[in-house]
Protein backbone atom coordinates (compact mmCIF):
# COMPACT_ATOMS: atom_id res chain seq x y z
CA UNK A 1 0.00 0.00 0.00
CA UNK A 2 1.25 3.40 -0.99
CA UNK A 3 -0.39 6.82 0.23
CA UNK A 4 -0.93 9.69 -2.69
CA UNK A 5 1.24 11.48 -2.80
CA UNK A 6 3.90 9.63 -2.90
CA UNK A 7 7.78 9.94 -3.70
CA UNK A 8 8.52 8.96 -7.17
CA UNK A 9 10.72 5.81 -6.48
CA UNK A 10 8.26 3.98 -4.50
CA UNK A 11 5.74 2.31 -7.13
CA UNK A 12 8.75 1.15 -9.29
CA UNK A 13 10.34 -0.79 -6.25
CA UNK A 14 7.48 -2.55 -5.59
CA UNK A 15 6.95 -3.45 -9.44
CA UNK A 16 10.61 -4.48 -9.45
CA UNK A 17 9.96 -7.05 -6.06
CA UNK A 18 7.41 -8.19 -8.26
CA UNK A 19 4.10 -6.98 -6.20
CA UNK A 20 1.70 -4.79 -7.11
CA UNK A 21 1.47 -1.08 -5.86
CA UNK A 22 -1.93 -0.37 -4.21
CA UNK A 23 -3.27 3.45 -3.96
CA UNK A 24 -4.38 5.17 -0.83
CA UNK A 25 -6.03 8.27 -1.22
CA UNK A 26 -6.76 10.62 1.47
CA UNK A 27 -10.10 11.76 2.85
CA UNK A 28 -10.30 15.54 3.28
CA UNK A 29 -6.27 15.30 3.58
CA UNK A 30 -5.93 12.89 5.99
CA UNK A 31 -4.98 8.98 6.18
CA UNK A 32 -8.28 6.81 7.35
CA UNK A 33 -8.17 3.33 8.64
CA UNK A 34 -12.19 2.65 6.74
CA UNK A 35 -9.76 3.54 3.24
CA UNK A 36 -7.01 1.58 4.36
CA UNK A 37 -9.52 -1.11 5.24
CA UNK A 38 -11.66 -0.72 1.77
CA UNK A 39 -8.22 -1.20 0.01
CA UNK A 40 -6.57 -4.03 1.71
CA UNK A 41 -6.61 -7.75 0.12
CA UNK A 42 -5.34 -11.17 1.07
CA UNK A 43 -2.13 -10.31 -0.29
CA UNK A 44 -1.37 -6.75 1.46
CA UNK A 45 2.28 -7.16 3.17
CA UNK A 46 3.42 -3.86 3.64
CA UNK A 47 2.10 0.05 4.08
CA UNK A 48 4.81 2.85 3.04
CA UNK A 49 4.78 5.66 4.71
CA UNK A 50 7.01 9.24 4.47
CA UNK A 51 6.10 11.77 6.85
CA UNK A 52 6.68 14.35 6.50
CA UNK A 53 5.88 14.08 3.00
CA UNK A 54 7.48 14.09 -0.30
CA UNK A 55 5.94 15.88 -2.16
CA UNK A 56 3.24 17.71 0.03
CA UNK A 57 4.81 17.93 2.99
CA UNK A 58 2.18 16.56 4.77
CA UNK A 59 3.02 15.25 8.65
CA UNK A 60 0.58 12.64 10.00
CA UNK A 61 -1.38 13.51 12.98
CA UNK A 62 -2.36 11.46 16.41
CA UNK A 63 -5.71 10.13 14.45
CA UNK A 64 -3.27 9.17 10.91
CA UNK A 65 -0.99 7.64 13.50
CA UNK A 66 -3.18 5.26 15.43
CA UNK A 67 -5.34 4.65 12.53
CA UNK A 68 -2.14 3.32 10.54
CA UNK A 69 -0.94 1.61 13.47
CA UNK A 70 -4.31 -0.30 14.24
CA UNK A 71 -4.57 -1.57 10.50
CA UNK A 72 -0.90 -2.97 10.45
CA UNK A 73 -1.70 -4.74 13.90
CA UNK A 74 -5.12 -5.89 13.15
CA UNK A 75 -4.01 -7.21 9.71
CA UNK A 76 -0.45 -8.31 10.66
CA UNK A 77 1.27 -6.04 8.19
CA UNK A 78 4.37 -3.95 8.22
CA UNK A 79 5.05 -0.51 8.11
CA UNK A 80 7.74 1.09 6.23
CA UNK A 81 8.58 4.68 7.53
CA UNK A 82 10.48 6.62 5.50
CA UNK A 83 11.59 9.40 7.92
CA UNK A 84 13.84 11.24 5.62
CA UNK A 85 12.48 14.79 6.55
CA UNK A 86 11.83 14.49 10.15
CA UNK A 87 13.62 17.28 11.37
CA UNK A 88 12.25 19.64 8.80
CA UNK A 89 8.59 20.41 10.53
CA UNK A 90 7.00 23.58 11.01
CA UNK A 91 4.27 25.35 12.76
CA UNK A 92 3.06 23.06 16.03
CA UNK A 93 3.34 19.86 13.97
CA UNK A 94 4.72 17.30 15.46
CA UNK A 95 6.05 14.15 14.06
CA UNK A 96 6.04 10.56 15.56
CA UNK A 97 8.04 7.55 14.74
CA UNK A 98 6.40 4.84 14.48
CA UNK A 99 9.12 2.91 16.00
CA UNK A 100 8.42 4.71 19.16
CA UNK A 101 5.34 2.84 19.83
CA UNK A 102 5.81 0.02 21.94
CA UNK A 103 3.24 -2.08 20.96
CA UNK A 104 4.44 -2.14 17.01
CA UNK A 105 8.11 -2.28 17.97
CA UNK A 106 7.06 -5.11 20.23
CA UNK A 107 5.39 -7.07 17.55
CA UNK A 108 8.60 -6.36 15.00
CA UNK A 109 5.90 -4.28 12.28
CA UNK A 110 8.20 -1.31 11.73
CA UNK A 111 10.95 -1.09 9.78
CA UNK A 112 11.72 2.54 9.41
CA UNK A 113 14.36 4.28 6.99
CA UNK A 114 15.98 7.16 6.90
CA UNK A 115 19.30 8.62 6.02
CA UNK A 116 21.37 12.32 5.88
CA UNK A 117 20.80 14.00 3.02
CA UNK A 118 18.27 16.06 3.92
CA UNK A 119 18.43 17.76 7.25
CA UNK A 120 22.29 17.23 7.45
CA UNK A 121 22.55 18.40 3.50
CA UNK A 122 24.92 15.82 2.98
CA UNK A 123 23.34 14.47 -0.67
CA UNK A 124 26.61 14.07 -2.07
CA UNK A 125 27.58 11.44 0.86
CA UNK A 126 25.06 8.75 -0.38
CA UNK A 127 24.27 7.74 3.69
CA UNK A 128 21.39 5.66 4.49
CA UNK A 129 20.45 3.53 7.08
CA UNK A 130 17.58 1.31 8.25
CA UNK A 131 15.81 -0.26 11.14
CA UNK A 132 14.14 -3.68 11.79
CA UNK A 133 13.96 -7.15 12.91
CA UNK A 134 17.32 -9.05 12.30
CA UNK A 135 15.42 -11.19 9.71
CA UNK A 136 14.40 -8.46 7.51
CA UNK A 137 17.77 -6.70 8.02
CA UNK A 138 19.51 -10.42 6.62
CA UNK A 139 17.61 -9.98 3.63
CA UNK A 140 18.15 -6.89 3.20
CA UNK A 141 21.91 -7.01 3.56
CA UNK A 142 21.94 -9.70 0.83
CA UNK A 143 19.77 -8.30 -1.81
CA UNK A 144 21.62 -4.66 -1.30
CA UNK A 145 25.31 -6.39 -1.22
CA UNK A 146 24.06 -7.57 -5.01
CA UNK A 147 22.60 -4.55 -6.24
CA UNK A 148 25.56 -1.88 -5.34
CA UNK A 149 28.93 -1.50 -3.27
CA UNK A 150 29.03 -0.76 0.39
CA UNK A 151 29.22 3.27 1.47
CA UNK A 152 32.71 4.31 1.47
CA UNK A 153 34.02 4.54 5.27
CA UNK A 154 34.97 8.38 4.95
CA UNK A 155 30.99 8.86 4.28
CA UNK A 156 30.23 6.12 7.16
CA UNK A 157 32.32 8.53 9.77
CA UNK A 158 30.73 11.51 8.37
CA UNK A 159 27.31 10.15 8.95
CA UNK A 160 28.50 9.55 12.60
CA UNK A 161 29.71 12.72 13.34
CA UNK A 162 26.58 14.19 11.84
CA UNK A 163 24.42 12.29 14.43
CA UNK A 164 26.18 13.10 17.21
CA UNK A 165 26.22 16.89 16.24
CA UNK A 166 22.61 16.68 15.95
CA UNK A 167 22.37 15.62 19.27
CA UNK A 168 24.94 18.41 20.90
CA UNK A 169 24.14 21.18 18.65
CA UNK A 170 20.49 21.14 18.12
CA UNK A 171 20.21 24.65 18.04
CA UNK A 172 21.94 24.27 14.51
CA UNK A 173 19.05 22.28 13.04
CA UNK A 174 16.44 23.99 14.48
CA UNK A 175 17.93 27.61 12.87
CA UNK A 176 17.79 25.70 9.57
CA UNK A 177 14.20 24.33 9.78
CA UNK A 178 13.78 27.99 10.87
CA UNK A 179 15.21 29.24 7.50
CA UNK A 180 13.41 26.40 5.08
CA UNK A 181 10.06 27.99 6.89
CA UNK A 182 10.71 31.57 5.99
CA UNK A 183 11.26 30.47 2.36
CA UNK A 184 7.49 27.97 2.90
CA UNK A 185 6.35 31.23 4.07
CA UNK A 186 7.21 33.58 1.21
CA UNK A 187 6.21 31.06 -1.09
CA UNK A 188 2.98 31.14 -0.05
CA UNK A 189 2.49 34.64 0.30
CA UNK A 190 3.03 35.01 -3.39
CA UNK A 191 0.69 32.30 -4.35
CA UNK A 192 -2.12 32.27 -2.04
CA UNK A 193 -4.68 34.52 -3.66
CA UNK A 194 -3.84 32.99 -7.22
CA UNK A 195 -7.38 32.41 -9.14
CA UNK A 196 -5.79 29.80 -11.22
CA UNK A 197 -4.22 27.77 -8.97
CA UNK A 198 -4.15 26.64 -4.95
CA UNK A 199 -1.19 25.85 -2.50
CA UNK A 200 -1.95 24.28 0.83
CA UNK A 201 1.17 25.27 3.39
CA UNK A 202 3.20 22.35 3.86
CA UNK A 203 3.48 21.05 7.45
CA UNK A 204 7.25 19.69 6.99
CA UNK A 205 9.98 18.65 4.34
CA UNK A 206 11.02 21.73 1.74
CA UNK A 207 8.65 20.99 -1.16
CA UNK A 208 5.24 22.83 -2.28
CA UNK A 209 2.68 20.35 -4.01
CA UNK A 210 0.79 23.20 -6.43
CA UNK A 211 -2.73 22.11 -7.33
CA UNK A 212 -3.36 23.51 -11.17
CA UNK A 213 -6.32 21.34 -11.67
CA UNK A 214 -8.48 24.46 -13.06
CA UNK A 215 -5.54 25.61 -15.38
CA UNK A 216 -5.55 22.19 -16.98
CA UNK A 217 -7.60 22.14 -20.32
CA UNK A 218 -7.40 25.65 -20.97
CA UNK A 219 -5.03 28.04 -23.03
CA UNK A 220 -1.56 29.15 -22.78
CA UNK A 221 -0.83 31.83 -25.54
CA UNK A 222 -1.96 29.73 -28.77
CA UNK A 223 -1.63 26.05 -26.86
CA UNK A 224 -3.86 24.43 -24.88
CA UNK A 225 -2.57 22.99 -22.05
CA UNK A 226 -3.67 19.04 -21.48
CA UNK A 227 -1.31 17.90 -18.49
CA UNK A 228 1.09 18.87 -15.96
CA UNK A 229 3.86 17.87 -18.08
CA UNK A 230 2.75 21.05 -20.40
CA UNK A 231 2.99 23.14 -17.75
CA UNK A 232 6.28 22.08 -17.00
CA UNK A 233 7.15 22.13 -20.53
CA UNK A 234 6.17 26.21 -20.63
CA UNK A 235 7.76 26.84 -17.52
CA UNK A 236 10.67 25.62 -18.53
CA UNK A 237 11.20 26.87 -21.93
CA UNK A 238 9.47 30.30 -21.59
CA UNK A 239 10.14 31.60 -18.12
CA UNK A 240 13.73 29.30 -17.59
CA UNK A 241 11.87 27.84 -14.41
CA UNK A 242 12.13 23.94 -13.18
CA UNK A 243 9.50 22.17 -11.75
CA UNK A 244 8.29 18.31 -11.38
CA UNK A 245 4.82 17.03 -12.81
CA UNK A 246 2.60 15.80 -10.07
CA UNK A 247 2.31 12.34 -12.28
CA UNK A 248 5.26 11.53 -11.15
CA UNK A 249 3.92 11.24 -7.26
CA UNK A 250 0.52 9.57 -8.36
CA UNK A 251 -1.42 13.22 -9.02
CA UNK A 252 -1.73 14.82 -12.91
CA UNK A 253 -3.39 17.83 -10.92
CA UNK A 254 -0.46 19.13 -9.01
CA UNK A 255 3.22 20.42 -9.74
CA UNK A 256 5.92 20.23 -7.13
CA UNK A 257 8.59 23.27 -6.30
CA UNK A 258 11.18 22.68 -4.04
CA UNK A 259 11.83 25.32 -1.65
CA UNK A 260 14.98 24.64 -0.91
CA UNK A 261 16.83 27.95 -2.26
CA UNK A 262 17.20 31.18 -1.21
CA UNK A 263 14.58 33.56 -0.68
CA UNK A 264 15.14 35.25 -3.24
CA UNK A 265 15.18 32.38 -5.90
CA UNK A 266 12.01 31.14 -3.65
CA UNK A 267 10.13 34.64 -4.44
CA UNK A 268 11.27 34.65 -8.19
CA UNK A 269 10.16 31.44 -9.44
CA UNK A 270 6.76 32.13 -7.32
CA UNK A 271 6.61 35.33 -9.02
CA UNK A 272 7.24 32.94 -12.44
CA UNK A 273 4.43 30.72 -11.88
CA UNK A 274 1.81 33.79 -10.97
CA UNK A 275 2.84 35.58 -14.00
CA UNK A 276 1.83 32.23 -15.89
CA UNK A 277 -1.15 32.09 -14.03
CA UNK A 278 -2.22 35.35 -14.77
CA UNK A 279 -1.27 34.46 -18.92
CA UNK A 280 -4.10 31.93 -18.64
CA UNK A 281 -7.40 32.19 -20.98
Amino acid sequence: MVILPYFTSYTEVIKLCRAKPVLIEKNNGKITKEELENKKTDKTKLIMICSPNNPDGHVIDEDEFKAIKDFAIKNNVFILSDEIYENIIFDDNKNKSFASDEELFKKGLVITINGMSKAFSMTGWRVGYVHARDEIIKNIKVAKGHISSNTSSISQYAALEALKGFRENIEIFENNTEEFKKRRDVLVSILKDDKNISLKSPSGSFYAFIDISKILNRKYKDRTIKSDLDICEILLKDFNLSITPGLAFGDGNFVRLSFAADIKKIEKAANIIKEFSEKIV
